[in-house]
């Protein structure tokens, strides 16, 4: 059952990643991915990735995103997509006023012990292609 398990999640990850390459090559095939910075013309992550360390066993493990926007209309974050059942979003639907700032927090349920990765694709109002937030870490007991 954890073997047939682990092939699901493993598949999973695989997709999300192909995904990912796919819209980096349809939206900027000259850029590769920036694990600590992703910056459009539009708005700014300053970490796209996130080193959590070891984790308790059944402790969610919580990570907070920042975004900020650097145009000069409102940014709205349309949906936020975790790429399993495993990871809860939480983002504000509020608008993002112009040099403003906002959080999007992803909790993972940390209820299985090994080392875990979790990743989020960001889609915003704005042209730019979708942005993928990374978080992973070890969950011990």
């Amino acid at each position: 059952m954890k073997i047939r398990y682990a092939s699901f999640c493993l598949a999973i990850i695989f997709f999300v990643f192909s995904i990912i390459r796919y819209y980096q090559t349809k939206y900027s095939p000259s850029k590769g991915i920036d694990m600590e910075r992703s910056t459009t013309g539009d708005f700014t992550f300053p970490k796209t990735f996130i080193n959590v360390g070891n984790q308790k066993l059944h402790v969610p493990v919580k990570v907070a995103f920042v975004v900020y926007n650097t145009s000069k209309n409102n940014l709205f974050i349309q949906n936020v997509l975790p790429d399993c059942h495993c990871t809860v979003a939480d983002f504000s639907d509020k608008p993002i006023f112009p040099h403003d700032s906002s959080f999007i927090t992803l909790k993972y349920d940390a209820s299985n012990e090994g080392p875990f990765q979790s990743t989020a694709i960001v889609t915003t109002n704005f042209s730019s292609s979708p942005t993928v937030l990374i978080f992973r870490g070890i969950v011990k007991e």
